[in-house]
């Protein structure tokens, strides 16, 4: 991976639970890097795939269990 998926990867598991989302922690963990322009973009680019990858996973998980 590269340092920018590193980075984006971290930050996800450091920030990202259930509970941070249904607090709204999340929005504010993100708002707090102060990221603008094409930096915020890439980034959120970045948390989407990675949201998108751990839903996959989580559906995965859950049709296994079945």
């Amino acid at each position: 991976m590269s340092p920018f998926e590193m980075a984006a990867w971290s930050w996800y598991w450091d920030n990202v639970s259930d509970f941070a989302e249904e607090m709204g922690i999340v929005a504010d963990a993100f708002k707090e890097e102060g990221l603008r322009g094409s930096a915020r973009r890439f980034f959120l680019r970045a948390l989407g795939m990675i949201w998108r990858k751990v839903q996959e996973v989580r559906a995965e998980n859950v049709k296994a269990e079945k």
